[in-house]
């Protein structure tokens, strides 16, 4: 018995010797694979790393130069005088515009487009990343459609330099022209640049020419209300011209159907019918049923939109946003035509 226990323990050392001698084997082969595996992690990212680089490189010489201020400035209408110096006509192509510097701009005007287009303006670098992030991630489908990812800085260098184009490279190159501004002018200086440059509709371009054409002053005098709408403009110039058939939203519902359903808010019926309401520049009341089955229902145009941005960033204060929204609602644009004065003249010139 004694010589059985004897034999079994010693089968039972020779097998854990031969268990520890196969886990030591085993050792350095793991650690072969690791290295194998963090060597290959490693090639991969470095040749990433380079051709990212490489590919930079390339686009970064093929920026054009924005040294040249007369290549950022856009082209101004030119001016016909008299002698004492009044105006007796202009002269332009497709854009009519007059260069103004930005003290001649009024503060309501740039408040009202940074609200709308870029309200981290005069924060960010000329990029703004955590837009960026959120408009890809929107595109992707995986999270809400978001604000576009481009600063005013950005889109000014896509108007000037670049074009529409929806592609990664220009907006690679977009955003390495937009650092390159940011470092050569003023945010002040950068925000009159882009306020020449945009269409306010028709051929009205810059923000001095549209100021005339619809309310017949200077940019500098423009109110909260002037201001909200000018700032509306640019997204959809033609579709949303004050001269246009779209200055007013278009609520294409049977009256009976919003009565008999109950539908007393703009968000009610674009919950229950999406497509019923177009939207319009400025903002609208309709009217249904008389007496006491009258329902009356507000639906805000995309200048009461700028408001009601301008309001949530301080901007401005409820009380003017209110009183800026009736102003808007009662908006009379000026008719506009360009006069020709002594026209022998300006036709001999």
């Amino acid at each position: 018995m004694k010589k059985r226990l004897s034999n079994i323990k010693l089968k039972t050392k020779h097998l854990k010797k031969e268990s520890d001698n196969k886990a030591i084997a085993s050792k350095p082969k793991k650690r072969k694979w690791l290295k194998r595996i963090l060597f290959s992690f490693l090639f991969l990212f470095l040749a990433g790393s380079t051709t990212v680089a490489v590919v930079l490189i390339g686009m970064y010489n093929e920026l054009p130069n924005i040294d040249n201020p007369e290549d950022l400035l856009a082209v101004e209408s030119s001016v016909i005088l008299d002698r004492n110096g009044e105006v007796l006509y202009l002269l332009h192509g497709d854009e009519n515009r007059e260069i103004v510097q930005f003290e001649e701009i009024s503060p309501n005007a740039v408040n009202a487009v940074m609200a709308i287009e870029d309200d981290q303006f005069y924060e960010h670098k000329g990029y703004d990343i955590p837009a960026i992030l959120k408009a890809v991630c929107s595109e992707l489908g995986v999270c809400a459609q978001a604000r576009g990812g481009s600063t005013i800085t950005q889109q000014f260098i896509k108007n000037t330099f670049l074009t529409n184009e929806r592609s990664y490279e220009r907006k690679i190159k977009e955003i390495m022209l937009s650092i390159q501004l940011e470092k050569r002018y003023t945010k002040d200086e950068i925000m009159a640049m882009y306020l020449n440059r945009i269409s306010f509709g028709g051929n009205f371009y810059g923000i001095q020419t549209a100021s005339e054409a619809y309310f017949g002053k200077d940019a500098i005098d423009l109110t909260v209300a002037e201001s909200a709408i000018l700032a509306s403009l640019p997204q959809s110039p033609t579709r949303l011209s004050p001269y246009g058939a779209n200055v007013y939203p278009h609520l294409d519902l049977d009256p009976v159907t919003i009565l008999e359903e109950g539908l007393t808010t703009e968000e009610e019926i674009f919950a229950a019918y999406p497509d019923a309401i177009t939207g319009g520049l400025l903002g609208k009341s309709f009217k249904f049923g008389e007496g006491e089955q009258t329902v009356e229902i507000y639906v805000n145009g995309r200048a009461n939109f700028v408001l009601a941005r301008m309001r949530d960033l301080g901007f401005i204060t409820t009380e003017e946003f209110e009183l800026a929204k009736v102003e808007a609602d009662n908006m009379v644009f000026q008719e506009y035509r360009q006069e020709i004065k002594a026209p022998h003249f300006v036709m001999y010139v």
